[in-house]
This record gives structure tokens, C-alpha cells and sequence, in this order.
């Protein structure tokens, strides 16, 4: 970190990684979920929570809301292609990460859900299924979607 009378800046000549950088190449290069969900994997794996969550700065509150969006999204993608390649544990622990960003957003839980049906797990999409209703109501005071309880059924019939 260099400071140069009024400011600070990052010393760019020293050689250095910089997880935010090796995830704006992927972006880049990656606008489709590529064939090799290894490297998806290896990149979200950068991302250990939320970006700059410590920062309060106007500029850095706007970076970790765009981040944190484009991370959701490409976790989405990772653990749909989980799903449809029939690795449900591998989607479980994705969509556990998506609700450490957004816990009463619907995606992770639908995630989840159809994971936990994958491997025929009923007591889980049960369980699940309670604790997510419980948290919408005690925090927002609503119940999940009409689409999501009827994917709840669904499963439950199903499974």
C-alpha cells in the first residue's frame, strides 16, 4: 500500500493476486456456466462471504452489492448444473453458501428442496421446508410463495 500525500493506492508493481481480479477474468471468460464445473467451482471457492463486508465506504457498498449479485448468480448456475448432472450433494453445499448471502431469498431454498429430492429425502425437504417458513414469518411476517409451496408439494409427493 503505497500513500501518496493525499490518498492511499495499491502498490500495482509488486507482484501480487487479488481474489476480485481472477473472478472478473472467469466473468470475461465465462458468460455461459463453462462445460468444466470444476473450474466454476474453484473460482466461487474465492468467495468466502460477502465481498468487502467490513468496508462502509459509499464506493465499496456499491462494489459489494454488484459482487455479491454476480457471486449469487454464478452460484445459481453452479448448483443447477450440480442438479442436472446428478450431483445433489455437491448442489446442497452450493445452495447453503447462496443463503449465506440471502437467507430468506427463494432461490437457495428452491435449490435445496429439489437437492434434498434428489437424493429421495423427504424428512430434509420437510424439515426444511419449516424452518424457511418460520424464518419469512418471524422476519417479514408473510408465508413463502404460492410457486414455492406448490414445488413443496410437489416434492413431497414425489420423493
Amino acid at each position: 500500500i503505497l500513500f501518496d500525500g493525499e490518498k492511499y493506492r495499491f502498490n500495482k508493481a509488486i507482484n501480487h493476486t487479488w481474489d476480485r481480479d481472477t473472478f472478473d477474468a472467469f466473468l470475461q471468460d465465462n458468460r455461459e456456466t463453462p462445460e468444466d464445473l470444476t473450474l466454476l467451482a474453484e473460482v466461487l471457492a474465492l468467495a468466502q462471504g460477502q465481498y468487502m463486508a467490513d468496508a462502509n465506504l459509499d464506493w465499496a457498498i456499491s462494489d459489494r452489492l454488484r459482487y455479491n449479485e454476480l457471486i449469487q448468480g454464478k452460484m445459481v448456475e453452479l448448483a443447477n448444473a450440480y442438479l442436472k448432472n446428478g450431483q445433489a450433494n455437491d448442489c446442497v453445499q452450493v445452495a447453503r453458501q447462496i443463503l449465506k448471502f440471502d437467507s430468506l431469498g427463494e432461490t437457495g431454498h428452491v435449490l435445496l428442496l429439489q437437492a434434498y429430492a434428489a437424493q429421495h429425502d423427504q424428512v430434509n425437504i420437510v424439515r426444511h421446508y419449516q424452518e424457511y417458513e418460520k424464518a419469512l414469518d418471524a422476519e417479514l411476517g408473510i408465508r413463502p410463495s404460492e410457486k414455492f409451496i406448490h414445488l413443496y408439494d410437489n416434492l413431497i409427493r414425489s420423493v
